[in-house]
């Protein structure tokens, strides 16, 4: 399923909507891929979404690049993949806002998770050398 709330409406998902799509979530059983991108994402509707997405044992692919999201809902993202039922296995948090507190969550994450095997971070300059270099440690080892 694909969701642009973007193209419709220059305020993006609303809060309402995002709390709406977070208790279908809860309950969804066949849907396996998510796309949210372009939705003006930021970390209070990402919290709303991650519990929803906590969860859903059926979402195997999650968009959510070209949003709003910095550490606070990088954190919320964090928090499901290291969830022993979560089946994400890839995931696209690309041009958001996420810096160096959400990246280490991630790695923090990375480091625990049996399902990830594609992520992507690009364009999220505010990550730095640091953050990033955990990332990497978490994904190879």
């Amino acid at each position: 399923v694909e969701f642009n709330y973007d193209g419709a409406n220059t305020v993006g998902m609303r809060l309402g909507c995002a709390r709406s799509l977070s208790r279908a979530l809860e309950h969804a059983e066949t849907l396996t891929h998510l796309g949210l991108s372009q939705n003006s994402i930021d970390d209070p509707k990402m919290n709303l979404l991650a519990s929803g997405l906590a969860e859903n044992n059926s979402v195997t692919s999650l968009d959510l690049a070209r949003n709003r999201i910095g550490d606070g809902g990088a954190t919320a993202v964090a928090r499901v993949l290291a969830k022993d039922r979560c089946v994400v296995s890839r995931l696209d948090l690309g041009d958001n806002e996420i810096g160096a507190d959400g990246a280490e969550a991630l790695a923090r994450a990375l480091e625990v998770s049996s399902s990830l095997t594609s992520l992507s971070l690009r364009l999220n300059p505010k990550i730095g050398d640091e953050a990033g270099a955990a990332v990497l440690d978490a994904v190879t080892d």
